[in-house]
């Protein structure tokens, strides 16, 4: 068995973008007329970005749900993938952070 790599939490890891093993995690909460859809799942980055229009007009109309929530999902997907997209290429650090916490008893 081989040994894994070792990380120090000194040394930064740069940012790569999700392939099929590392998607981004999306989460929505969106409510319209008294209407409230909440949903979690992962997308794939590589997907085209007209995909995310195209996912959201289907899952309104599969979940029956009001035509405005077409651009609130498709709005909030987009927002979503933008920002994680965002941190291509920065240094991210993968260790260990500890805080001392002192509490009076």
């Amino acid at each position: 068995m081989k040994a894994l790599p070792s990380t120090s939490s000194k040394a930064p890891v740069k940012f790569r973008m999700p392939t099929a093993d590392n998607l981004v995690p999306i989460r929505l909460d969106i409510e319209i007329d008294g209407h409230r859809f909440r949903d979690a799942f992962t997308w794939n980055p590589s997907d085209p970005d007209s995909e995310v229009v195209i996912f959201a007009k289907r899952t309104v109309k599969d979940l029956k749900l009001p035509p405005a929530f077409v651009m609130q999902i498709a709005q909030s997907i987009q927002t979503q993938l933008t920002d994680f997209r965002s941190y291509e290429g920065q240094h991210m650090y993968t260790g260990d952070k500890r805080i001392a916490k002192y509490t009076e008893i």
